[in-house]
């Protein structure tokens, strides 16, 4: 993911430097940035302050050009870059332009999140992630007279940037799920990344089942419970999956096709009705992406859970389809109580606890 910003070089927030060489001279050493000194190298010398403070500039690569009969610069790269969120360059944007007698050639990376250092190249068949540009047209390093690097913060996840367990998503709610490969939400036909839940207590009170505050509320999915309800019946047609990507889509076809669940004072109308973070597409998660939701609440010890069954929009569980009934007058709960993660189906009269989350 790549932004583009309009801005002068020099910004306040990030960091600028500009390596000044003398023609045909190439320092001996790399250039490293916030260590606490000032750093020399060929006619320049400058203190700066980066996302991290062992960023190295690497001499440039040479590719010997046998119609010139010379060496020309091919490869300019900028090694040791931290990757951390927060306490190093993750979410942010670098910056590389390298000056010479006659223009310049700029390119710019957006700084993925991970644990790694890692080196990113302009020019050469490795050239890092998220650039502007990655050819680099080979320059004459006796013309070569500058190579410049500016590092800023980039887009935070709320914002649109990059995302890592724990951050706080675009709904101001906890990013729980990170794809590796993008999931297709069935809803909207688009693929997605991430998943988010809404921070607990966001969800108005029940006065018919009351509940302490801060905590989630209980309700029914359903106003009664009949077996099958009207207007859906058993059958593989009316299966509610339990994938991840589902959670929209079952939302959705229970809410607009079944009149006892979509009426005020129930689990669906309150779901639908959230516009946390002045977002519109909240939806109770599916049977996998409430189990992948408890799976990440109780590794990392997220308090603000209820030892008791959260429901899902799913009828029917891949791990034990012989259970499942098909019908929206059953459907799926999690314990999310610790060490639990149990999965129960539960008539839809019953009342349960909700929580929602997003995909984006």
């Amino acid at each position: 993911m790549t932004y583009f910003r309009k801005k002068p070089w020099l910004i306040g927030l990030g960091i600028f430097i500009v390596i000044n060489l003398s023609a045909g001279v190439f320092a001996a050493s790399n250039l490293v940035l916030n260590s606490g000194n000032p750093v020399d190298l060929a006619a320049g010398a400058q203190r700066v302050t980066t996302c991290d403070n062992d960023v190295f500039v690497d001499p440039p690569g040479m590719t010997f050009d046998p119609v010139q009969q010379k060496y020309l610069i091919t490869t300019i790269s900028v090694s040791n870059v931290s990757q951390l969120n927060g306490t190093g360059c993750g979410n942010w944007v670098m910056e590389l332009a390298a000056g010479y007698q006659g223009g310049f050639q700029i390119t710019s990376w957006a700084i993925p999140v991970s644990n790694t250092e890692s080196k990113f190249y302009f020019g050469g068949t490795n050239s890092g992630t998220g650039m502007a540009r990655t050819v680099l047209t080979p320059i004459d390093p006796t013309k070569l007279q500058n190579i410049s690097i500016q590092m800023y913060p980039g887009l935070s996840c709320a914002e649109g940037g990059d995302c890592a367990l724990g951050d706080t998503g675009p709904g101001g709610g906890t990013v729980f799920y990170a794809a590796t490969t993008p999931f297709l939400n069935q809803a909207t036909g688009t693929y997605m990344n991430y998943l988010e839940v809404a921070p607990s207590g966001s969800l108005p009170n029940n006065s018919g089942s009351p509940t302490a505050a801060g905590t989630d509320p209980k309700y029914q999915m359903c106003s009664a419970n009949t077996s099958p309800p009207a207007g859906w019946g058993y059958g593989v047609q009316y299966k509610l999956l339990d994938d991840i990507g589902y959670g929209a889509y079952n939302t959705n076809r229970i809410y607009n096709n079944y009149s006892l669940c979509n009426t005020a004072g129930l689990a669906l109308k309150i779901v639908k009705d959230y516009r946390g973070g002045g977002k519109n597409d909240w939806f109770l998660p599916s049977l996998q992406e409430q189990q992948i939701l408890y799976d990440y609440a109780f590794a990392n010890s997220v308090p603000g859970w209820s030892n008791t069954y959260y429901w899902t929009s799913s009828n029917f569980d891949s791990s034990n389809p012989g259970v499942s009934q098909y019908a929206v007058g059953s459907m799926y709960g999690v314990s999310m109580g610790t060490g639990s993660g149990t999965r129960q189906l539960t008539d839809s009269g019953a009342f349960n606890r909700i929580r929602v989350i997003r995909a984006f």
